[in-house]
């Protein structure tokens, strides 16, 4: 399954759901807005992590990203059976194909 996983079209599907000219989803967009913006800002870090060594991280800092990943899961509980949400997660597999 974790060959399904492209980082790139996964940010992509992400910057959608963030994106100005998205239509409003329902009453819990706001929620899976939030996952979205949080996959796709946390990637940035995740990478300047894995390849930037000389990158020192505060504790302040990583502190913002916990309670980042904390939000997003609390917003996620309250979207995940919602079909706005199980669109999203599809979404998050639909890569360009090459053939």
């Amino acid at each position: 399954m974790a060959r399904g996983f492209e980082h790139a079209a996964m940010r992509g599907a992400s910057q959608k759901i963030t994106g100005k000219d998205v239509p409003q989803f329902g009453p819990q967009d706001g929620h899976l807005r939030t996952v979205a913006a949080a996959f796709v800002n946390l990637q940035q870090f995740l990478h300047a992590a894995d390849y930037s060594y000389a990158t020192k991280w505060a504790k302040t800092e990583v502190q913002d990203h916990i309670a980042t990943v904390t939000e997003a899961f609390a917003s996620w509980q309250i979207v995940r059976n919602e079909k706005m949400a199980l669109d999203y997660l599809m979404s998050l597999f639909d890569k360009e194909r090459k053939d």
